[in-house]
């Protein structure tokens, strides 16, 4: 006997996931209003996350935008919620359409841009700056800190664990294996993997 989701057309199948998930609405509402964002009903939050902006940064998000706290919605377990945070008064986070992502910490000095369907792991860091000057001397001058913005291109699919430093660009499509630390642009259509990341080949 076939399995009962195996009768259901892609278009019920979104409908009856829709309305499961429509109790939680006005709890992400809330929560959204409270955040300063303008919520969105294709968002879903199975848990909820810590989204937080300074005054003047800002925190933009596209339709159909999932993100993932609860580790009973995903396959290897999350060990934080989903933290999505501007740590400067001019910083900016751009997230486009159809983006998911599961007890990652996004936290943007600068800008950073993740385009239309992405997909970011469990436990991923994506940071736009050092937070603090390298040098010992320096550490208590912040106008010494290092910030370059990052930009995930449409398509890119980061693995868990993996870390994407300051001045990044990862092209369309490519690839980060899991627990890797990127520290200079990856191209379109590859894999990348290792500390620090490099190309291992086209996908």
């Amino acid at each position: 006997m076939p399995r009962l989701s195996k009768l259901l057309s892609p278009a019920l199948k979104r409908f009856l996931i829709t309305l499961a998930y429509s109790p939680r609405w006005p709890r992400d509402a809330c929560m959204s209003m409270i955040w300063g964002l303008p919520w969105h009903p294709t968002w879903r939050f199975y848990g909820l996350p810590r989204i937080q902006t300074r005054t003047r940064g800002s925190i933009q998000i596209g339709t159909h935008f999932s993100a993932n706290s609860h580790w009973r919605h995903n396959t290897i377990g999350i060990f934080q919620p989903v933290t999505l945070k501007t740590v400067t008064y001019e910083a900016t986070i751009t997230i486009g359409k159809n983006v998911g992502v599961a007890g990652c910490t996004i936290s943007a000095a600068e800008r950073i841009v993740i385009d239309d369907n992405v997909l970011i792991g469990s436990g991923c860091l994506i940071v736009d700056s050092d937070f603090h000057p390298i040098a010992y001397k320096d550490r208590d001058n912040t106008e010494k800190t290092l910030n370059a913005p990052v930009h995930i291109c449409e398509g890119a699919f980061i693995g868990a664990r993996a870390i994407i430093l300051k001045g990044v660009t990862i092209g369309r499509g490519a690839v980060i294996g899991a627990g890797s630390v990127v520290t200079r642009d990856i191209p379109a259509g590859v894999i990348a993997a290792g500390n620090p990341a490099r190309v291992l080949r086209q996908i």
